[in-house]
């Protein structure tokens, strides 16, 4: 026959339970994904007050036959041609809408990590909450053991008392 060791089930305590519990919420990692995009649209919203440049290039080669307007013949060229474009933009006044934008932005990230804050919160609380119903319920478990524990004795303290004469059996 075969036989192996079995080991009991490691308790937890209720901190230990807190933390794995935030530490696997979706809805807190989805938070969490939500204040990393807002401080990226923050910083997006702070590099809108600088001015841009572009600088661009292309390099093309032609081929083929065309007539010639001197001598009216066909002839093969070739051609060879570059482009270069350089461009800056810069916003001189909108109207207040890039400091407002990067107020608003920051005010997102606030938000976005006190929502985060307050999932970590709920869900601490929660947990706690079906902790103590756990507890409760095994407290319960315990006074019906008693209750019925005590009843088994007036049962037979009255089984007694009917046996002695004492008590009508009705």
């Amino acid at each position: 026959l075969f036989s192996a060791p079995l080991f009991a089930q490691e308790i937890w305590s209720l901190e230990r339970c807190i933390q794995l519990a935030q530490q696997n919420n979706l809805d807190f990692k989805q938070s969490n994904i939500a204040v990393k995009s807002a401080i990226v649209d923050e910083r997006l919203s702070r590099e809108q007050r600088y001015p841009s440049l572009d600088f661009g290039s292309s390099v093309g080669y032609n081929l083929g036959r065309s007539i010639n307007p001197s001598t009216n013949a066909f002839e093969t060229q070739r051609s060879t041609f570059n482009s270069y474009s350089l461009r800056s933009n810069t916003t001189l006044y909108a109207g207040g809408r890039v400091a407002n934008g990067i107020e608003q932005n920051k005010i997102n990230v606030d938000v976005a990590k006190t929502d985060a804050q307050n999932i970590l919160n709920n869900t601490a609380l929660n947990v706690a909450a079906t902790y103590l119903q756990i507890v409760l319920a095994e407290e319960q478990v315990e006074n019906a053991k008693k209750r019925l524990a005590q009843t088994k004795r007036q049962l037979e303290q009255i089984e007694k008392l009917i046996a002695a004469g004492t008590r009508p059996q009705n």
